[in-house]
């Protein structure tokens, strides 16, 4: 083989696995880049429904007397649409990477129990039972600091992808 020949194959093969290389790294930045918006997108929703829990324990907790049974439908409404969201947000971050889904989880978990807490409490009071906007106030907190944590931690969650 001539060195001109021998040289020819080297610069080919060079471009071969220049391509093959940088097609690997695109993929991967790829792969990474759809975790992200997974996150992302779940992040959304459980935002929506901290965001609707502390909406309506807001309005216990500083207007009392202005509860009705429709701001608790409209809350019920409002968390039963976004549920079957959650439920698939998180199944496609599952299957992206399990690892991050873990992490996850367990924000769509605090989610879970607030809106089956709020639900339960929100039942008392539209059953006329005076302890349910006592118990709905406590709610407040809980809820508030969901919301307003949620983006720390999904953020960091992120960052670690």
């Amino acid at each position: 083989m001539t060195p001109e020949i021998s040289s020819a194959l080297i610069g080919a093969l060079a471009a071969i696995l220049a391509v093959y290389v940088a097609d690997i790294i695109k993929a991967r930045l790829e792969y990474k880049r759809e975790i992200r918006l997974a996150v992302a997108k779940l992040t959304r929703m459980l935002g929506a429904a901290a965001h609707s829990a502390a909406w309506l324990t807001w309005k216990v907790r500083y207007r009392p007397s202005r509860i009705t049974a429709s701001d608790i439908e409209k809350y019920d409404k409002e968390m039963h649409t976004l549920f079957p969201e959650l439920t698939g947000a998180l199944v496609v971050l599952a299957a992206l990477n399990k690892s991050v889904y873990d992490k996850m989880r367990p924000l769509v978990l605090d989610v879970y129990k607030l809106d089956n807490d709020i639900s339960e409490t929100a039942t008392k009071i539209l059953e006329k039972d005076a302890d349910g906007i006592k118990e709905l106030d406590c709610q407040y907190d809980q809820a508030n600091e969901m919301e307003s944590e949620l983006p720390e931690k999904a953020a960091d969650i992120m960052r670690k992808v």
